[in-house]
């Protein structure tokens, strides 16, 4: 008797819910779109079949419905309506090939997202050519080939001036080179007397420092002087008064 007792309770326990959910006059379902706007909302008696629509964006691949717009909770995989709840599109990006060339070969490639940009990939510089960058870098929608482009190196001729630097007694001469940042700069080179124009290719940087030392010991002679001179000066007037 207890074991039948217990199998009624069971059973009562089962069918009370069940019997409560088919009560319902309705299952609302409601479908949000990839801009998380409402789509769509389905009224269907319980244990009925519903028609799952579609969503569509642009770049992305649809992979069904999920209960969080996040695609943290559950998934809709069936088209039978059980109770009300809604559901939000889950999406994942289209992954393109980005292929960078240099002179028409291969160089690097590049796994990139619908819609992102190519990383910029420094190359180095090739003779007499220095790298600008890549063509085609932003906006990624399609499988892309991006080509290295590159600009003449420019170094300007220029004319050396000779110089006497008058503390050491050598000639020394100032030039201008445009390098490859294209930015001018300056530099003493030790050189003999005879300087002519020519193009400069390497550059040694002389730093000439002056000496003070004579300048100093000057000084000081003359502060030592003028102090003797006060000193007789006042003696003298000393004598007088006395």
């Amino acid at each position: 008797m207890k074991k039948i007792k217990v199998i009624a309770i069971v059973i009562v326990f089962f069918i009370v819910p069940i019997q409560n959910i088919k009560a319902e006059d309705t299952i609302t379902l409601t479908f949000y779109n990839e801009n998380n706007q409402i789509a769509k909302v389905i009224e269907a008696s319980y244990g009925s079949k519903f028609e799952i629509p579609t969503c569509l964006k642009e770049g992305y691949n649809f992979h069904g419905y999920n209960t969080k717009a996040d695609g943290s909770g559950e998934s809709l995989n069936s088209n039978i309506a059980l109770k009300s709840q809604s559901y939000y599109p889950v999406f994942t990006p289209y992954i393109y090939t980005v292929s960078y060339y240099v002179n028409d070969s291969l160089y690097h490639q590049e796994q990139v997202t619908h819609g992102s940009n190519a990383p910029n990939i420094t190359v180095p510089t090739t003779d007499g050519m220095a790298f600008s960058g890549w063509d085609g870098l932003l906006n990624i929608t399609e499988d892309r080939n991006l080509y290295a482009v590159y600009s003449e190196i420019e170094v300007d001729e220029v004319t050396a001036k000779e110089s006497v630097d008058p503390t050491k007694g050598i000639n020394y001469k100032r030039i201008e080179v445009k390098e490859y940042s294209n930015e001018i700069q300056e530099s003493e080179i030790a050189e003999s007397n005879n300087i002519e124009n020519q193009t400069v290719t390497v550059q040694l940087t002389k730093n000439i420092n002056i000496d003070k030392t004579p300048l100093l010991i000057g000084v000081f002679l003359l502060l030592f002087v003028l102090t003797i001179l006060f000193l007789k000066f006042k003696n003298k007037i000393r004598t007088r008064r006395m």
